[in-house]
């Protein structure tokens, strides 16, 4: 009797291990077939992504491909306006027709310049400018092909007109162009600038300038031949070397609230043979750089063409370009650079 009571419970507890196997199975089978229904979802969201990132890869490809292009079609325009604004400078072969050594160092900050220098000559008078136009590159050059227009258009026009109102008359256009009233959002454009008027029959210089100053060396002093009244002219002396300072008047060629009713002023200035002549704009003298990364400075650049007045004008240029680049350094460069040397 015992023992078919223990063959029955053994039977039962086989049967109920049977059936807690079975149950388990289908538990487990069930979770498998969930991880599996998961996986299966995440595969497809896995290619849907991939298949978005591609797309999204391509676009992106192409946009670059496509800016890629436009960035050297612009380039090329640039480069191409660089041709023209070169065009419109004066020829170096006018420079050596009127003066015994001379040198231009031109070095635009981009492709194309703000910074231009001009010249003409008309009956025995010979125009010699260097300006700065607002901003540099693209911008810069479209100022400065508006300024020489205007400088020529001036000089046609006028038989016999003195720096001053040349400088006068062009801030006009430039304001009427420009259509500056000085209001809030309006153009504030201008430029900076020096002009220099030979007399060729009388070597007498006329000079008026908005910011730009005029330098002019001579190897021996003739204090008699100068104005020491006139504020605008300083006069300097370092061993055998005078230096003759012709300052400017405190405002652009444009429009400018401070400066209306004023007018540019005339100077002049007896010139002999040999005197070095020198126009800049404020590229060189504001180049950061040095051990302090600080500007070379308008008294660097006196001091520094003190020092190369025995040297020919070719070596000058050499010179101040050597000095530049030994300041510049590491740093960049922050302008457009222009700087005009003349012997008479």
């Amino acid at each position: 009797m015992i023992a078919d009571l223990f063959h029955i419970f053994l039977y039962l507890l086989l049967a109920a291990f049977f059936v807690s196997i079975i149950i388990l199975y289908k538990m487990y089978s069930k979770l498998i077939n969930k991880h599996r229904s998961l996986l299966v979802k995440h595969k497809v969201q896995l290619k849907s992504f991939e298949t978005e990132m591609a797309e999204k890869n391509s676009f992106v490809k192409n946009q670059l491909e496509e800016i890629m292009v436009q960035n050297i079609e612009i380039t090329e325009s640039i480069i191409y306006a660089r041709k023209i604004q070169k065009a419109i400078l004066p020829p170096e072969s006018v420079f050596e027709e009127h003066f015994k050594e001379f040198f231009i160092f031109f070095k635009p900050k981009q492709i194309v310049s703000g910074d231009f220098y001009w010249f003409a000559e008309k009956g025995n008078r010979i125009y010699v400018s260097v300006a700065d136009c607002t901003g540099h590159g693209v911008p810069g050059a479209f100022m400065s092909l508006l300024g020489i227009s205007f400088l020529n258009e001036i000089i046609n026009k006028n038989d016999v007109i003195h720096a001053s109102e040349i400088l006068n008359l062009l801030r006009k256009h430039i304001i009427a162009s420009l259509r500056q009233t000085g209001k809030a959002g309006g153009s504030k454009d201008g430029m900076d600038m020096s002009l220099c008027v030979i007399d060729k029959e009388t070597s007498i210089l006329e000079y008026a300038g908005a910011y730009n100053s005029v330098f002019v060396f001579r190897s021996q002093k003739r204090e008699e031949e100068i104005d020491a009244e006139n504020s605008n002219i300083k006069i300097e002396t370092f061993e055998n070397e005078t230096l003759i300072h012709l300052k400017p008047d405190r405002m652009p060629v444009g429009f400018d609230y401070r400066s209306e009713g004023h007018h540019f002023s005339n100077q002049l200035l007896k010139l002999y043979e040999n005197d070095n002549i020198y126009m800049f704009s404020d590229g060189y003298a504001d180049q950061f750089g040095g051990d302090n990364n600080k500007k070379f400075s308008i008294s660097r650049l006196k001091n520094l063409l003190f020092d190369i007045q025995d040297e020919k004008m070719y070596m000058q240029s050499e010179i101040l370009e050597e000095r530049l680049e030994h300041w510049q350094g590491k740093y960049s460069q922050i302008d457009d650079i222009l700087l005009i040397g003349l012997k008479v």
